[in-house]
């Protein structure tokens, strides 16, 4: 039989709690709300809208390796190879997004729940959890090539041109690279549908952490995560998003299609996804210049270098209207910044430029259009294409 709750009773009791006491209750809530986020975080879930649209030009286009995140890293001295691979599926069994992969359900098998709203065009697509995962670390010796060096890169090259199937999973391949005895380099190859930047820093802080703990036979000591990549990807399907609608069809509207910019060569009729990365090298005393007028106009170094790089555009193509898109990462309080997962969104910077303006007016212009845009960054690319 339930008992009613009266609560000026239960404000009272709260209230007559000390401070101890208030900070152990407040731990076993979150305990209990973690162990509630973690058997939810079992059950499938929608994608995120960016994960949907890497699903999607997946079926158009077939596997490929552009998404490939690819790292390698040097390890000098002895190696405790099986501590290693125990490490690593100590982080993959953290982050429950590595041992993911995506399916797409059936409507016609599944038209009750259609009907009641479980299923819908939004989550149509989930993501699901491989059964008993365990990461392989595969140690591949080429110590006693003719040139460890050469075939050490041959290897790599070749690892990261593999192909994620999104739909088979997993998302997450490693190597061990023997190339001395106390020589070793490890490769990391991860999709990027459920990695980011953040989270390769966050996975090898991490798998240190384990490794050290391992050799020295003791436990892990990282916090337990409040909930799972997936149940961000659910939050942000169930998110009411008029009002940052509503502001990306303003903001956007009427935005030119393309930049005139005077070219070396015509554009191609399908754009390809060959490209090179040109390194650009500042040197101290720039830097400090930037970082100098970021400070005396109250902007961040990024507006400075967004508005030089919007006006350089307008000097050689002449569009007044500039959109610039850049990556931005959505993760929001500690609790975000503790997850692996895909994290990124795209946004779309706007700076109408007068020719009359002088650099203060510029930048004042960019940092309004950048604050404006930061504070509708949640609302997902994929959405703000579809308004």
């Amino acid at each position: 039989m339930s008992q009613e709750i009266d609560p000026a009773a239960l404000q009272r009791q709260l209230a007559a709690l000390s401070d101890e006491q208030k900070t152990a209750l407040l731990q076993r809530l979150r305990a209990r709300q973690g162990q509630q986020n973690r058997s939810q975080a079992h059950t499938e879930a929608p994608l995120s809208w960016a994960q949907a649209r890497l699903w999607w030009q997946q079926q158009v286009e077939g596997v490929h390796y552009k998404y490939n995140m690819v790292s390698a890293y040097e390890l000098l001295g002895p190696l405790a190879v099986d501590a290693l691979q125990r490490a690593l599926n100590c982080v993959v069994q953290r982050h429950r997004t590595l041992s993911s992969y995506f399916a797409q359900l059936d409507l016609d098998t599944n038209a009750q729940a259609a009907q009641d709203g479980v299923i819908n065009a939004s989550n149509v697509l989930v993501q699901r959890q491989l059964a008993n995962f365990e990461l392989p670390l595969p140690l591949i010796d080429i110590s006693h090539e003719a040139s460890p060096q050469a075939t050490l890169e041959s290897y790599l090259v070749d690892e990261s041109r593999y192909g994620f199937d999104l739909t088979r999973g997993p998302l997450i391949r490693c190597h061990l690279y023997r190339v001395a005895e106390q020589h070793h380099v490890l490769q990391l190859n991860v999709h990027h549908a459920v990695f980011d930047g953040w989270s390769k820093a966050l996975l090898f802080k991490e798998l240190a952490l384990a490794y050290a703990a391992l050799l020295q036979q003791q436990t892990l000591a990282l916090p337990e995560l409040p909930y799972q990549f997936a149940d961000v990807a659910r939050r942000q399907q169930q998110a009411h998003t008029q009002r940052d609608l509503d502001f990306w069809r303003s903001y956007l509207r009427d935005i030119p299609a393309l930049q005139h910019l005077p070219l070396d060569f015509p554009r191609p009729s399908q754009p390809s996804d060959e490209a090179l990365l040109l390194p650009i090298d500042i040197n101290a005393e720039i830097s400090a210049g930037l970082q100098a007028v970021a400070r005396a106009h109250g902007c961040t170094l990024f507006m400075v270098l967004l508005a030089l790089f919007q006006l350089l555009l307008y000097r050689f193509g002449g569009e007044a209207d500039q959109v610039t898109g850049t990556p931005v990462d959505t993760r929001q309080g500690d609790a975000e910044r503790q997850l692996i997962g895909f994290f990124l969104n795209t946004l779309c910077i706007r700076t109408p430029i007068n020719p009359e303006w002088r650099w203060p007016e510029l930048l004042a212009a960019v940092k309004q259009s950048v604050l404006a845009a930061f504070q509708h960054q949640r609302l997902p690319f994929e959405q703000v294409v579809e308004a």
